[in-house]
This record gives C-alpha cells, structure tokens and sequence, in this order.
C-alpha cells in the first residue's frame, strides 16, 4: 500500500512572531515621529511703528504658526530666549542691524533695521531774547530788554566799543556812529545761551546834509542855462586875392525848420518812423555833429540811437532848442531835453 504526501506548507510560528514585532516597532517610530516633529512654518519679524532710536526700547515679534520657543540674535552681540513670539530690546548705539530669530529650533528669519540717533531736547525757555527796535540814532539812547523768564545773569555787547557795555537786564545805550551794529546777549555765563541781532544806526545830521545836497544839485541843473557849443575859429591864413578863386564857392542852404517841427520829428523817431538820416538836410549832412542832451554833450546820431529805445508812453515831453549858422541856415547845434514819466515807484 503506498504512503499519501500532503501539498499544504506549514510555516513556521516565529515568522508571525517576527513580522508583528517589526510591524509594532515601525508603528512606535511613526507614533514618535508624529509627536515630535514641528513642520517649519513661514516666519516675519515685525518691527513698531515710527522711528526707532536709540536708547528707546524696541518691540519686535515673530509672527508664525505652532511656535513655542523663540530665540532671539539683536545683531549686537545680545541674545535672547523666549517662550513667547514678542520681545523687546534697547539698542545703545545708532547704526544698521541685522535681527535674527529661530522657531522651534529650525524655522528662521531675518531682518535688517536701522536705528537712529536719539534728538537732542532743547530747553528753549532757557535762551535768550532781545526785545528792541531794529533801528537806531546816532546820540539817541535806546532802551533793549531780555524776554527770557529763567536768566539770571546778562552780558550786554551792542557792537561798537568791543567790550562788555552792560550786565542789567534792560540796558539803555546810544550810539555815536551811524551804520549796521551786532548786538550780542549772553546769559547765566554760559557760551550755549548766545543771541544776536542786528541794528541799523542812522546819523539824522549827515542825511539831512544828503538831501539837502540833492536838492540843491537838482535845482542847479534845472536853472542852468543850456551849453551853447560855438564853432571854433578857423586856424588858418585868410586867402589873399592871389590865393582865391576866379569863381567864389556857394555854400548850402539849409531849408528852415521850428523848433515844434524838430520836437514832432524826434517824436516820430521814438515811434521808429524817422532815423538820423532823415534830420541830415537840416544839419547839412553832418549827423554826428555834437549837440547837448539832457545836459549832456552827444552826436546827433547817438542821441536818436537812444530816443528809439524809450517807449512813448513814458515821454511827458520833448523840448528842443536849435542853434543855427545864420549864412547857411544849418543848425549847428541844439539842446534836447526828454522829460519822462515818473513811475508809482517814483522810476
């Protein structure tokens, strides 16, 4: 009789012991993972508002997801640890900083800020102030007072003798010399409480003596009578009857023109209608010959170069004098005046 063999395997009970403590242990790591692990969320450090100075506390925060240990670097050498996103820090230098801070031991950020030096507070009760006129005369005293509630102490220079001139607090002084005076004030001792301010002195006498120059001056040139310019005598020897012609020379003739025809002419030349050119019959031909304008000698020509660069509106009037050869009728010379309209600035 023939033995029966079975086609069923059995496996062997420690490879199900095997398989389940390696599948328990991969459970345990994964479990330990999961407990542990910190996914590293997106970190900004946020700085306050406004300017930040120095010796004035800055805040700071971290702004992120799931943080729970924050450590702090403030880029001068301070560190900080904290449970919490937000800190504070004094920095005691101005300067560029470069803030650090790491979450959770992994997630970082930086940031750059700049802190900037902190004002100088000035206490301006305690400077000075010159209560006085800006104007002064000569031998007239002037009374200047110190506004400043908390001085104690005043040091007067009005800026003439070099010195020291005062130690009230409301001095009186008079000048003795005209001109643009510094007067200084230093109060309590202290070179830092300096104030300055600037005085024009005027001498009454010597500008009453001004004016009255002036005055005089222009009632001269107003009263003096026109300069009359004479042709000179020839220099030379009269001819002899050897030396003359046959036939005796005629000299031009002029046609006639009035002094209120000259006065429209040169009107026309300020409007620039009429040029030099058109007064050459009446002057026989010699257009830079010298004549008196405005009290002052210049060739006809160069005077209406001039009359043709003034607006009409700004001539009250033209008064003309002419002065004639009374062979040839030709004008040799003439005063011209050009009265023109003052200005609202009195121009």
């Amino acid at each position: 009789m023939s033995k029966k063999v079975s086609s069923f395997f059995r496996i062997d009970e420690q490879v199900f012991f095997t398989m389940a403590g390696v599948s328990l242990l991969a459970i345990i790591i994964l479990a330990f993972r999961f407990t542990t692990d910190r996914p590293c969320a997106p970190v900004k450090i946020k700085t306050g508002t406004g300017i930040l100075t120095e010796g004035v506390a800055v805040r700071l925060k971290a702004e992120t997801e799931r943080g729970e240990s924050y450590s702090w670097n403030f880029g001068d050498g301070t560190t900080s640890e904290d449970a919490t996103p937000s800190t504070s820090h004094i920095f005691k230098q101005a300067g560029r900083y470069i803030v650090s801070v790491i979450v959770n031991g992994t997630c970082v950020d930086m940031q750059n800020i700049v802190i900037s030096e902190s004002a100088v507070v000035v206490n301006t009760s305690l400077h000075p102030l010159i209560i006085g006129s800006d104007t002064a005369y000569v031998n007239e005293a002037l009374t200047f007072a110190d506004a400043s509630a908390t001085s104690t102490s005043w040091e007067w220079r009005f800026g003439e003798t070099g010195i020291i001139d005062s130690y009230d607090k409301t001095p009186t002084y008079t000048y003795t010399t005209a001109g643009v005076k510094k007067i200084s004030l230093k109060v309590n001792g202290r070179p830092d409480l300096v104030v300055q301010k600037w005085i024009y002195v005027i001498d009454k006498e010597a500008q009453k003596a001004a004016m009255d120059n002036a005055k005089a001056d222009a009632t001269r040139r107003k009263t003096a009578p026109p300069i009359v310019f004479i042709p000179s005598a020839p220099t030379a020897p009269p001819l002899t009857n050897q030396q003359s012609d046959p036939v005796k020379k005629e000299e031009p003739k002029a046609p006639s023109v009035t002094a209120d025809q000259l006065r429209m002419l040169l009107f026309e030349v300020v409007e620039g209608t009429k040029r030099a050119e058109d007064f050459s019959e009446y002057l026989c031909g010699n257009l830079s010959r010298e004549i008196v304008y405005n009290g002052s000698p210049i060739a006809f020509n160069k005077m209406c170069e001039d009359l043709k660069g003034i607006k009409k509106k700004r001539i009250n009037k033209i008064s003309v004098v002419p002065y004639r050869n009374g062979q040839t009728n030709c004008i040799e010379s003439m005063s011209v005046t050009v009265d023109k309209k003052k200005g609202i600035f009195g121009l």
